[in-house]
């Protein structure tokens, strides 16, 4: 495995990773999340088969879409920093993308344009984007791309006084329970239950402790599985909705003041296994006489994340697909598939060397722009990354004003101690 002191700039955008990924007629389907482009990549040997960037967006820019869903030839992708919703036609290779109405005044103070969406899910024809900041659900008809906005929960909401729209209205997973669907809220202690036929929504609020819903997922035997948001995340319940009966557990969490630790659970026969987002550490919950076992797994590759990188998350996109969990380590960028019979790790990079450089030196004009600061805080790239850029030969100056590096640099250093 690489190390991180060996990881150059250029890798960071050269080494795809993704916050969710897909397959369709045996290929996967993503959107790179740590650059621009749509990518198709063979799943024997997973190079890349064919790719397309979104119109409008530069090369190096991240985190463009978060989820997607596919029906039919068609791709869905959900805008996180994004304008407009994506579409791609596959047999075509054509775009389409769909308008978002304008924020109300009063959604504003709330609604941040780079976190527009995470979540999706499918519904027959119908394509649904959960707002994360955005303040309503998407129905998107998957044939006619015409669009339905669902937003009457969120005068249901105001009465539990949300104060952390930042945790999300909608977080990740879902349960559906009929003609209904469970989403969870970041922002409450809550679950929305969606009427997929009517449109009409319900808050129900379970009798945990959390102060918001990360993630929700069902084991088929009657239970959903529910990790935290917010303050003192570090709880994982179970929720036997038949019965109204609840078992909480605490999870060790490595971080300080981390407030989205985990992805939503995946559950496999008897089995839930807890990825993480902005800890540093997977975990394998199994229930032995009643009792909570909570073991950490996948040590040899899950390790302490980067929170220099451009994505500090420790992991991206954990999937289980065919008794197998697919995910991304942001560390490396590595891709592992873990089987989870025979406990076997399969490793990979899926690589796109093509315009990486044009991807630094925009990334780094985001950071400088024209701006006489010839200095940077190491919250936006480590000092081995920044020292890389300025010392290429085919480095822009962007210094305006010489005379004040001195004092750029005495200032962003704290004054002299």
């Amino acid at each position: 495995m690489k190390d991180l002191k060996e990881k150059r700039l250029e890798d960071y955008f050269r080494e795809l990773v993704s916050m969710d990924v897909q397959e369709k007629d045996g290929d996967m389907w993503f959107a790179a999340s740590n650059r621009n482009g749509i990518y198709r990549v063979n799943t024997e040997n997973y190079e890349i088969v064919e790719k397309h960037r979104f119109e409008g967006e530069e090369n190096s820019e991240c985190l463009l879409y978060h989820d997607m869903e596919i029906y039919g030839d068609r791709i869905f992708f959900a805008p996180h920093k994004a304008e407009k919703i994506a579409v791609y036609d596959v047999d075509s290779h054509e775009e389409t993308y769909i308008s978002l109405k304008p924020i109300e005044e009063k959604y504003r103070k709330s609604y941040l344009p780079t976190q527009k969406f995470a979540s999706t899910f499918q519904d027959e024809r119908y394509v649904y984007m959960l707002g994360y900041t955005y303040p309503a659900i998407i129905k998107i008809d998957a044939e006619t791309l015409e669009i339905t906005y669902i937003d009457g929960w969120l005068e249901e909401i105001e009465k539990y006084t949300p104060k952390h729209i930042s945790y999300g209205y909608f977080t990740m997973g879902n349960v559906k329970r009929g003609r209904k669907v469970l989403l969870p809220m970041g922002c409450i202690c809550g679950l929305l239950e969606l009427d997929l036929d009517t449109g009409e929504t319900k808050v129900i609020c379970p009798a945990i402790s959390m102060e918001g819903i990360g993630g929700i997922a069902d084991d088929d035997n009657g239970n959903i599985w529910i990790v935290g948001r917010g303050i003192k995340p570090n709880i994982v319940a179970r929720w036997n909705i038949q019965e109204d009966k609840y078992k909480e557990a605490e999870i060790p969490i490595d971080e300080g003041n981390c407030q989205v630790p985990f992805y939503e659970p995946l559950c496999y026969e008897g089995r839930v296994f807890l990825f993480p987002v902005y800890t540093n550490c997977a975990y394998e919950i199994s229930v032995v006489d009643g009792q909570f076992k909570i073991s950490r797994i996948l040590e040899s590759c899950v390790k302490e994340r980067n929170r220099y990188s451009h994505l500090p998350m420790c992991t991206f996109s954990p999937r289980i697909i065919d008794g197998k969990i697919r995910f991304t380590t942001g560390q490396d960028g590595m891709w592992h598939i873990y089987h989870l019979e025979s406990g076997q790790i399969d490793d990979f990079y899926i690589v796109d060397d093509e315009n990486v450089e044009a991807c630094v030196w925009e990334s780094m004009r985001r950071i400088f722009g024209q701006s006489p600061n010839s200095v940077t805080a190491e919250g936006f790239y480590q000092l081995e990354n920044f020292v890389d850029y300025v010392i290429s030969e085919k480095n822009e100056r962007f210094v305006t004003n010489e005379e004040k590096v001195g004092k750029n640099i005495y200032y962003a250093a704290g004054g002299f101690r």
